[in-house]
């Protein structure tokens, strides 16, 4: 399921970056997904501009499945050499992000996942378990207060992530052969977490699918505005 967006509380900013994204989504097909990022951070220092002093404190958390994982019957598989090529993409796209942590499941194939984009800004990857995702979200929120995050999780975490986030129920696990999507999740201090929805590296979604099946079909916009207000 793509993100539906409810715009009324979203500022001008918001509408201009998701009509950006759309614009580019659509019309262009590689490499697009750095440009969308780079916008996004102008947008939120703008949107983040307008605020009080005190409610300034923007922390941006990048929420990721894992790459393709080998189907060798291992209980704990690595990454396949296209699951490598995914990680080193989503390395290249966070590049110029000021990443302060990272952090990821203990299994091979989500800190395989992280490893690129960990060594690019010389972190360390921390260990999460996952399944205690709501009191390991408020220890980021506290720990990271205000600081740019990545979280490498599966297809039934990371939406789960995602839905605390926001405080909704809207997004369902992934689909098993969807490992394109990224969360990106703008949580202020006080007011409106906003949370964007984008594809990376070679699409593998059951969106990308149905649109091959239908090239007729409208694209969805790629923005969603959370209405729930954070403490």
């Amino acid at each position: 399921m793509w993100l539906k967006r409810q715009r009324a509380q979203a500022t001008p900013e918001f509408h201009f970056l998701c009509t950006v994204n759309y614009v580019i989504v659509k019309k262009m097909k590689k490499n697009v997904i750095f440009s969308i990022i780079f916008l996004f951070f102008l947008t939120s220092i703008l949107q983040a501009s307008t605020l009080p002093d005190e409610e300034k404190s923007l922390t941006i958390i990048f929420l990721v499945r894992h790459a393709e994982k080998a189907q060798d019957g291992n209980s704990d598989p690595p990454l396949t050499s296209g699951g490598k090529a995914r990680a080193q993409e989503l390395a290249y796209i966070l590049k110029h992000v000021p990443l302060e942590a990272v952090y990821s499941t203990p299994s091979k194939r989500t800190q395989q996942t992280a490893l690129p984009t960990a060594e690019a800004h010389s972190l360390q990857i921390n260990s999460y378990q996952p399944g205690k995702e709501e009191s390991f979200l408020k220890n980021i929120l506290s720990k990271h207060t205000g600081e740019n995050v990545l979280i490498i999780g599966h297809s039934n975490t990371v939406p789960v992530l995602a839905n605390h986030l926001s405080g909704s129920t809207q997004f369902p696990p992934l689909d098993e052969s969807t490992y394109d999507n990224i969360f990106i999740a703008s949580v202020p201090q006080k007011g409106h977490t906003v949370i964007t929805r984008l594809r990376f590296g070679e699409h593998t979604s059951e969106l990308s699918k149905d649109r091959k099946s239908n090239s007729n079909r409208e694209e969805p916009h790629p923005c969603y505005i959370s209405e729930t207000s954070v403490s």
